[in-house]
C-alpha cells in the first residue's frame, strides 16, 4: 500500500475507507480467524474420512463440520450445545475425595521418609 507503519495510514484513512475495510473482513476474514477456519476445513476433512474409512457394516457415523473445531472465542455457547451443571453435591463430593486423597498422599510420605529426630 506504500505507507511504512499502521499509525501514517489512520492519518489518512478516511472513515468510508475504514467503513469498507471492515465491511471486507466480515466477507473475508483476516488474520486469525481465517487461520481457525482453514484448520478447522482441514480436520473435519481428516476426521470425516477416517470415520468413513474405519465406520462397522450398518453404522452410519456422524460427519463432522469445520464449525466443530474451530474454538469461540467470544465465550458464547453454541446454541444446540447442552452445558453439563454439576450439583451442590457432586462438587462437595469432588472437593471432598481430592482432600481425601491429598492427606493420604502426605501421610504415606510422613511414615515412608526418614526422618531424623534431636535427642
Amino acid at each position: 500500500m506504500g505507507i511504512l507503519h499502521p499509525d501514517y495510514l489512520l492519518e489518512q484513512l478516511t472513515a468510508k475507507q475504514l467503513i469498507e475495510w471492515e465491511a471486507f473482513n466480515l466477507l473475508e476474514p483476516i488474520g486469525e480467524h481465517r487461520g481457525d477456519w482453514k484448520f478447522g476445513m482441514l480436520a473435519s476433512i481428516m476426521t470425516n474420512l477416517t470415520l468413513s474409512i474405519h465406520k462397522k457394516k450398518g453404522s452410519n457415523p456422524k460427519l463432522t463440520s469445520p464449525e466443530d473445531f474451530i474454538p469461540i472465542w467470544s465465550g458464547r455457547k453454541k446454541e444446540k450445545e447442552e452445558v453439563y451443571k454439576q450439583s451442590t453435591q457432586e462438587m462437595k463430593d469432588l472437593l471432598l475425595g481430592f482432600t481425601k486423597r491429598h492427606n493420604d498422599r502426605l501421610k504415606k510420605q510422613r511414615t515412608t521418609s526418614p526422618v531424623k529426630r534431636r535427642k
